[in-house]
């Protein structure tokens, strides 16, 4: 759980990459656990925003497409609807609805907030300093800057071998035909694109390697030996394929342009990505989604700082782990069922608020209890993935405290969007629901 850096053009990566590689690394670290020593300076995958469910609670019809996020939203076929352009607002989007007024269709400028955040997260070496960071003996911020590794331990021929073998074999899942194929939601050119939604079955195939793997006695200490070599052959990969990406954007036509990536900066245009949906002969290069590197990071740490706890503990943790994840699906797929279908018996006795935009907003069930429950199951969630560390050092706390302030930053931004868009209403709300994130604390 610790995200920074992204392919500039949000252009590839793996569906459910993020996944496997995750669990990849936790085998590794298993692996090395049981009497393997790695060698002390590498890492491993590299790492990306994951986009998220849009943050309001109205019964507003089926989700646009996020023409900013790395992986294409989809919906259902029969939820097909007149294409409305939207607001992207990071992690988590705030979409712009049919109400919201006209938009500007290409050259839409950058927010002067967005194009030094878009500059850092492209930055590669914060992750790769996260890494050096962590292999130092005492990891402590102290300790700071890490000693700079001589320049050939950065590249490993072998790695990258490895990371092409590893994209090959995710984008040989996504060809394969299993799994549902949904329908994108409109684009502004009335055309809708079909995806295949098969990332579990890539998930679970991909573990089941892993399995299979540790079962014939693979090394799989090669991950943690080599996690500097991995990554740097991650970022190049990607960086070749984002200029590809950018290139190719030139010659597409003005509908095929993301409204976001449009702005004339080339520096964050190219983070952005300048077309919306670029494919190879229905091959859809966006569907793809890296995240591994720091969200792999406390298991990279525990392998060199062993943080022993008790089975007790080890339970607690766990548990906290599944409460998060439970809050989190329970909450998102109420808000998701009380917008296609507001009618629906089961919001029969849930109280509702009108608004002037002839949508409703939900003010029971999970959305009576805080504006923002979908933020505090991921809270708790990234909690869970820091405990086991400890607390002896920061570092592997990174991503819970990027993750805190992220989502407050996150949550005033969707106040004040959300009272633009509700007025009377969202206040109505506010003081109906006191709370953001954390019932009675925040």
């Amino acid at each position: 759980p610790i995200t920074l850096t992204r392919t500039p053009s949000q252009s590839v990566a793996v569906p459910c990459a993020d996944h496997a590689a995750l669990f990849l690394s936790c085998a590794a670290a298993a692996a090395i656990a049981d009497g393997a020593t790695p060698s002390r300076k590498d890492p491993k995958q590299r790492d990306a925003l994951e986009t998220r469910p849009t943050e309001n609670n109205s019964n507003d019809q089926h989700e646009q497409k996020d023409e900013k996020s790395m992986a294409p939203r989809v919906s259902e076929p029969e939820n097909k609807e007149e294409a409305q352009p939207e607001k992207s607002q990071g992690r988590y989007n705030l979409r712009r609805r049919k109400d919201d007024g006209d938009v500007e269709t290409v050259n839409a400028k950058p927010e002067p907030k967005q194009q030094p955040g878009a500059t850092t997260l492209a930055a590669a070496s914060w992750v790769l300093f996260l890494i050096l960071q962590v292999n130092q003996e005492d990891p402590s911020l102290t300790n700071f800057p890490p000693p700079f590794p001589p320049l050939e331990t950065f590249w490993d021929l072998r790695a990258l071998g490895f990371v092409l073998l590893w994209i090959l074999l995710q984008a040989l899942l996504y060809i394969l035909p299993i799994g549902k194929l949904s329908d994108g939601v409109p684009l502004r050119s009335g055309e809708t694109l079909r995806y295949r939604t098969n990332g579990f079955f890539a998930f679970a195939v991909s573990a089941a390697v892993v399995a299979a793997a540790m079962y014939l006695d693979v090394d799989l200490t090669y991950i943690h030996s080599h996690f500097l070599q991995l990554a740097v052959a991650f970022f190049l990969v990607s960086l070749l394929l984002s200029v590809y990406l950018f290139v190719r954007s030139r010659s597409a036509g003005v509908g095929e342009l993301a409204l976001g990536g449009n702005s004339g900066n080339v520096v964050y245009d190219f983070f952005k990505g300048r077309e919306l949906n670029p494919r190879i002969k229905g091959f859809d290069l966006k569907f793809f989604l890296w995240v591994p590197f720091t969200y792999t990071l406390q298991a990279y740490y525990l392998v060199d700082h062993p943080n022993p706890l008790s089975l007790p503990v080890l339970f607690a943790i766990v548990v906290l782990k599944l409460v998060g994840f439970y809050i989190f699906r329970k909450s998102n797929s109420e808000k998701n069922a009380f917008r296609r279908n507001p009618s629906d018996p089961r919001f029969s006795h849930m109280k509702t608020i009108p608004t002037a935009t002839g949508k409703s907003l939900l003010v029971s069930g999970w959305w009576g209890v805080v504006r923002h429950p979908n933020y505090l199951g991921d809270l708790l969630m990234a909690l869970a993935w820091s405990l086991p560390c400890g607390f002896r050092h920061l570092l592997p706390w990174y991503y819970m405290i990027y993750f805190i302030i992220l989502l407050v930053h996150r949550d005033s931004r969707d106040m004040s969007d959300c009272r633009r868009k509700y007025g009377s209403a969202w206040d109505e709300y506010c003081r109906t629901v006191r709370y953001r994130i954390i019932p009675r604390v925040y």
